[in-house]
């Protein structure tokens, strides 16, 4: 017996090793590609995976641009590591958004994450006498989908490059300046890339998914993401959409231009006006695809008609469709429902407004900026 314990640990160990070069992706028959799969799919061949399943976007890309988005395959395995150890063992479906000079380095960050759980997992319980540790984490069912980011931003062209323009310095060179506190502020080249700018046609290139939990790679799970998931079933008819205000003040000095020199934002409900955070949505994908007021805001003139119907077509913005779903909010805030802000409990340098302080037990970490950390 001891000895297939042996053998057993030693196997499992090995789903963590291997030459990036020699990738799994050349064998066929490796246990970790018939789970995760080889190839780079259009979002048109993102199938509905069952009813059990919870669908999760998680957008890499740019791992091999330099000095562009340092250490993301870093906190990409943080963020993969604590969704499996805050598990109950419901069924997760990955769609994983990336580019064809990522795709290999992600899926083998996928793949040495799966197989480092799996035998710390193993060998915990050999070693600790936890009868409640089968209640802690328990290795869900998996499916995953590596999507082509490029199916998305071809289909979308010329929406995203005038959104660029309306909620972005559209620059490729960072700008640096200084908070209203005196913190040094580095507003990131990295929005100018098309992955921060394709959030808002998840349901037209996602056909066949109903409800989908998007997600930024800085994040730490530390609450079974099928708690999360119920939050859909807590959303009026007219909500479609789901996350936490902003955290960080980020929006205050536009909320109150908006209020003073623009049309107003058109609701009197103070959290919707700081804004929101994107690092985790909810987003009903069918609820969305018939809506209406939705679509029609989807349209090209529609992300600069925005601007000008809250007043503030003079002002400039900087993180990508963010930006613009806190105007959509705005001017139509029934369609947004607000989470309980733990569930992106968020951290910043920034000095908080007292008023915008989560009070709660954290669920969701995220931490602003620590993707950029080496």
């Amino acid at each position: 017996m001891r000895g297939l314990i042996i053998v057993l640990v030693i196997i499992l160990l090995n789903y963590t090793s291997g030459d990036a070069e020699e990738s799994l992706l050349s064998d066929p028959n490796d246990v970790r590609t018939m789970v995760l799969g080889n190839k780079l799919i259009p979002s048109e061949s993102v199938e509905n995976p069952g009813e059990e399943f919870i669908s999760i976007a998680i957008i890499v890309c740019n791992v091999n641009v330099k000095d562009m988005v340092k250490g993301i395959l870093r906190v990409f395995s943080i963020l993969f590591s604590s969704i499996f150890y805050s598990s109950k063992g419901n069924a997760l479906h990955f769609i994983i958004i990336t580019d064809k000079s990522s795709f290999k380095d992600v899926h083998k960050s996928v793949s040495d994450t799966i197989g480092k759980f799996i035998s710390e997992t193993f060998i915990r319980e050999l070693t600790v006498a936890d009868p409640d540790w089968h209640d802690v984490a328990l290795f869900p069912k998996l499916k995953f989908d590596f999507v082509d980011i490029q199916s998305i931003t071809d289909i979308f062209r010329e929406e995203i490059d005038i959104m660029k323009v309306m909620y972005s310095k559209n620059t490729d060179k960072n700008i640096e300046t200084k908070s209203d506190d005196g913190i040094d502020i580095v507003i990131s080249a990295k929005y100018y890339q098309d992955l921060f700018y394709i959030g808002p046609f998840y349901p037209l290139v996602f056909k066949n998914i109903k409800r989908l939990i998007a997600m930024d790679t800085d994040l730490k799970v530390k609450e079974d993401l099928h708690e999360l998931y119920k939050y859909f079933d807590l959303m009026t008819s007219e909500e479609i959409i789901a996350l936490t205000a902003d955290q960080a003040g980020f929006y205050e000095t536009l909320r109150d231009y908006t209020n003073v020199n623009g049309t107003g934002i058109k609701t009197t409900d103070e959290v919707k006006q700081r804004g929101l955070n994107t690092g985790v949505v909810l987003y009903d994908l069918g609820k969305m695809r018939k809506s209406t007021i939705y679509r029609e805001e989807l349209e090209y003139d529609s992300f600069i008609l925005i601007k000008e119907d809250l007043g503030i077509e003079n002002v400039e913005m900087m993180v990508g469709d963010q930006d613009w779903f806190v105007l959509l909010m705005w001017k139509h805030p029934q369609l947004f429902k607000i989470l309980p802000c733990g569930w992106n409990y968020q951290l910043t340098a920034f000095k908080v407004p007292e008023e915008q302080i989560c009070k709660e037990e954290p669920k969701i970490r995220h931490w602003h900026g620590q993707i950029h950390e080496a």
